[in-house]
């Protein structure tokens, strides 16, 4: 087995694993949401705070995952196994669905904080809940698609040479965005 073979064994394994830290985000979001309908306004303040900081955490994640996808595998994929194009312009839809369902859950959110009365905060409450609720199950979706639909078919159906050369594309590009998170200070 070649070393860019390890690598992208070791790329595939991290994609499983990013996945199961995002999955775990997203139940602890759903909890905190739970914490803020039922422990109430006292611990708001509290559970709004790890709410931004999950969020924070799911949307560096989610554009670090974009660009390697877009910028390297799925172009690479769509050359090489082209019969998996529709499955890739549906992943593609797939996350315009996902920003835009996290933008209006982030857009309930600012409202939340800035709550005026009991009804409408836990109204806003139950809207979070029914958007997070709907996240969840499209994330683990989505990630199952992903690792079942692309990256199974990637480790089967590519040639050595091919796999050298996305991985070796991949650690390319993952070594630029490191590079950028080190100079930016993030």
């Amino acid at each position: 087995m070649s070393l860019s073979h390890v690598a992208l064994k070791k790329f595939l394994q991290a994609f499983e694993r990013e996945g199961l830290v995002v999955v775990r985000k997203l139940d602890r979001l759903r909890e905190v949401i739970n914490n803020l309908r039922f422990e109430g306004k006292v611990f708001a303040g509290k559970n709004i705070k790890e709410i931004e900081i999950i969020v924070g955490f799911l949307k560096a994640r989610y554009a670090q995952h974009v660009k390697i996808d877009d910028h390297v595998v799925f172009p690479f994929v769509e050359r090489h196994i082209p019969r998996l194009e529709p499955v890739l312009n549906f992943l593609r839809a797939e996350r315009k669905e996902f920003k835009a369902t996290l933008e209006a859950f982030e857009a309930l959110y600012a409202r939340l904080k800035n709550r005026r009365d009991d009804a409408e905060y836990y109204k806003m409450v139950e809207k979070l809940t029914d958007k997070i609720i709907y996240l969840v199950g499209f994330i683990r979706n989505h990630i199952q698609m992903e690792k079942e639909g692309v990256y199974k078919i990637i480790e089967q159906e590519l040639r050595v040479r091919e796999k050298q050369t996305l991985s070796g594309r991949i650690e390319a590009l993952k070594n630029r965005l490191s590079k950028r998170k080190a100079l930016s200070g993030k």
